[in-house]
């Protein structure tokens, strides 16, 4: 697969890369990474990739509206998540492929080819996004007769016409957010990092297609404004998430009444933003427990939890077993 990335007029070549047959590669694994710094704005990203699965994830800051020329060879089926940002594709070649994607959604389509444009904005806050890449093989071997859902997109795959899981993108939910943030931070190495991403990949895909069935009412009536403060608060939280805030504080910080923040929040994201808290807090202490390198009070601590008490039991009303059962 080859994939290319221009300015509107061709004049400079952003990115480029050439892709083996079901990304397979000899190491079993490969990653790198790309940066650019134009006048027009700036970006760094990630890649990974190996049999089945591709992944990009990154961000970008753009100072101007802009239209890049993209164009893909062979066909591309893409779980994209829209961490925050603005951003819309069309391929002129077919047309129903055009879409956007704003902050705080996601969703699951396959196309033929793409030959078209990305269109970006410049926004309060710098585009995030993580791409999901899956190989014609790998997707037909997962996902064929388990769904009737799966099974309508498998069978436009073979007839190569474009599909959306949904014609309506769907919010990233709190769950999703946690697993899109193991995967960006995974910090394990060669083929123990392949079978932990592929799972979480595996993971994700088994969450959009719960979404597809529990969509929380309310979320098309947020201003664009008001998501882009709510994404503050979610990217606050995520960020320090051992600090003790106030519902008060959260509101002043982000602009918003505190009414505002509670019913937008959970309009947004499906949940309520304390216990968006708990969920971040508690995936990352069963990230440190998996690792083995902490005691259950330093995981406590870290965690934001005022007593290793407190924390046991939060844990084991979350996961179902208490802590130290769960640490190797």
């Amino acid at each position: 697969m080859k994939f290319s990335l221009r300015t509107s007029d061709l004049r400079e070549l952003i990115y480029e890369i050439n892709l083996p047959p079901d990304y397979r590669v000899p190491s079993g694994i490969d990653e790198r990474e790309f940066s650019f710094d134009m006048a027009f704005g700036k970006g760094h990203y990630k890649e990974l990739w190996f049999e089945g699965i591709h992944i990009t994830y990154g961000v970008s800051d753009v100072y101007q509206n802009l239209k890049f020329k993209a164009d893909c060879d062979s066909s591309v089926i893409e779980m994209h998540f829209s961490i925050s940002g603005y951003t819309s594709a069309g391929s002129k070649g077919n047309p129903c492929v055009f879409t956007t994607f704003r902050s705080g959604e996601q969703n699951l389509f396959y196309t033929p080819y793409f030959d078209g444009y990305f269109y970006h904005s410049p926004q309060n806050l710098p585009g995030r996004m993580l791409e999901i890449h899956l190989s014609e093989k790998f997707f037909k071997r997962v996902a064929r007769g388990h769904s009737e859902l799966l099974d309508h997109f498998v069978t436009s795959i073979e007839k190569r016409k474009t599909v959306f899981l949904d014609h309506h993108n769907r919010k990233i939910t709190p769950e999703m957010q946690i697993v899109l943030n193991q995967i960006i931070n995974c910090n394990k190495q060669g083929m123990l990092k392949r079978f932990y991403i592929e799972a979480k990949v595996l993971e994700l895909l088994m969450l959009q297609l719960e979404s597809y069935h529990t969509e929380t009412p309310g979320f098309e009536a947020l201003q664009r404004e008001d998501i882009e403060k709510l994404h503050y608060v979610k990217d606050l939280l995520e960020g320090n998430f051992e600090a003790s805030f106030s519902l008060a504080t959260l509101a002043r910080n982000s602009g918003m009444n505190e009414f505002k923040l509670k019913k937008g929040f959970k309009s947004l994201f499906g949940t309520t933003v304390f216990r968006y808290l708990r969920d971040i807090r508690l995936g990352a202490a069963r990230e440190q427990l998996l690792s083995g390198e902490k005691s259950i009070q330093e995981i406590a601590d870290s965690c934001g939890y005022q007593t290793p008490q407190y924390f046991t039991t939060a844990f084991k009303k979350k996961y179902g077993v208490p802590p130290g059962k769960l640490k190797t």
